[in-house]
């Protein structure tokens, strides 16, 4: 397989820009993947951008998911969005430049970004998303109905969301245990 997944034929409802690789690790396309996949699950298309390396791309290529490896920088991630039909963009990386947001244009795709420590200039951002604890306690500008904030947001497998929503609550049960100091 290569790491050079090439990108799909046809429309997309959107582009995720992440890096997955030993270097950066594999946290944010982790992420971006389980995005996808409920997405997928709701009929829409997406495709990745990013630097890969040969497990990232494995990764895509068990979902079936197009990509296409590029720097992710202010100029290169506007050029491909550019040449793409897609309607959204969804940002995750620390490497892009404020630049790559604050210049994000205001027609065309919608962006949308992940957020995790409070740093990302958003006010092009048609949703900024982070999912963090301390997500409510940041000094967000955007309005509300922009925001997804909290724990509630974290983008996790669909299988353990199906999971979670199956578990039948527990009986509670009579105290067994004391602790004696």
């Amino acid at each position: 397989m290569s790491t050079r997944p090439a990108l799909p034929d046809g429309p997309i409802d959107g582009l995720m820009a992440c890096d997955g690789n030993a270097t950066v690790g594999y946290g944010h396309l982790s992420r971006c993947l389980n995005l996808a996949r409920a997405l997928a699950q709701l009929g829409q298309r997406w495709a990745f951008a990013g630097q890969v390396d040969l497990t990232a791309g494995r990764l895509l290529a068990a979902e079936g998911l197009p990509g296409h490896v590029i720097e992710l920088s202010a100029g290169p991630i506007h050029r491909l969005v550019a040449s793409l039909s897609a309607s959204r963009v969804l940002l995750d990386t620390y490497r892009l430049p404020d630049t790559a947001y604050t210049s994000w244009p205001l027609e065309g795709p919608r962006l949308i970004t992940f957020d995790d420590f409070g740093r990302t200039p958003l006010a092009r951002a048609a949703l900024g998303i982070n999912f963090t604890v301390s997500a409510l306690e940041l000094p967000y500008s955007l309005p509300p109905e922009r925001l997804a904030l909290g724990p509630g947001y974290f983008p996790v497998r669909p299988e353990l969301a199906a999971l979670r929503r199956a578990r039948q609550p527990r009986p509670a049960a009579p105290l067994r245990r004391w602790l004696v100091l």
